[in-house]
This record gives C-alpha cells, structure tokens and sequence, in this order.
C-alpha cells in the first residue's frame, strides 16, 4: 500500500518564522514579474488586434462605399508673394490645393525674403543693402549748448 500522511499544527518558532518570510517574500516578487509580463504581453496583443481591427473596419468601409483610398506623395510650393502653400500631386504636378501659410511659414517666408536681400553675386561674398543709414562720427565735442557754469567768487 501506499505511504499516508498526516498534517499538524504546532506553533511557529523564530527559525520557521524567517524561512517562511524568505519563502513569502521569493513567490511575492515571482507574482509581481509574471503580472508585470502578462500586462506587457496583453498590451502587445492589444496593438496587434487594434491595428487589425481598423484595416478591417477600413477595407470595410471600401467595399461598402465602392471607393477605394488611394494614397499618393505630394508637393508643397511656397508662394511668398500671395503667402499661401500650394499643393502639388508629386509625379504629376497637378494643382491639388492652396492654403494659407500657417504661422511658422509665414516667419520661414519672413527670412527667405530677407535672405534674397543680402545675397552675393554667386561668388561666396554676401552683398550689402543698398541703403544704409549713415550714422555720424563722433567728434569729441558735446551737442548743444554748452551748460553755463558758476563763476568762482
């Protein structure tokens, strides 16, 4: 016959005490690491489904509407002139849209056209305005009238 086994209580003594807080403590920290995994495996199969579930919904969509999204790489042309974008199909450059400059363009159209006022001849050397503002040498003497000062007595 088989061996039978019994079980007992007995008080705990400061040995079993510390064996079992090192016991506790090691399946402690092997449950925190394996739901710690399952959270980053779920959230992996969370991404996955999602995407597959919108290419589902989006071709979906498409046979329902009996139109097809085609994606296509374009152009933006800036017109510093009329301070608008225009939008060009890339191959074809066909007109697609126009539309004003957003903030940062306008400041980047701001510097192009300050850019064309200083450029050079082609040559590397970097031109100067044609006007300047001519700002007088000084000439060691105050302007003005001269201040009247108290004569000694």
């Amino acid at each position: 016959m088989g061996d039978l086994f019994q079980t007992e209580k007995k008080p705990i003594t400061e040995a079993d005490r510390i064996r079992l807080g090192a016991d506790l403590a090691v399946v402690d920290r092997a449950l925190i690491e394996l739901k710690a995994e399952k959270t980053d495996v779920s959230r992996a199969y969370r991404v996955k489904i999602r995407k597959l579930e919108d290419e589902s919904d989006t071709l979906s969509r498409q046979l329902a509407d009996g139109v097809v999204e085609n994606t296509f790489e374009v152009e933006e042309v800036p017109d510093d002139a009329r301070q608008v974008m225009t939008i060009l199909r890339a191959e074809t450059k066909e007109l697609l849209e126009t539309r004003r400059f957003n903030e940062a363009e306008k400041e980047a159209s701001r510097r192009r056209r300050q850019g064309e006022l200083f450029e050079g001849d082609g040559d590397g050397s970097v031109a100067t305005p044609t006007k300047l503002r001519s700002v007088p040498k000084p000439t060691g003497r105050p302007r003005g009238r001269p201040r009247k000062t108290a004569k000694p007595s």
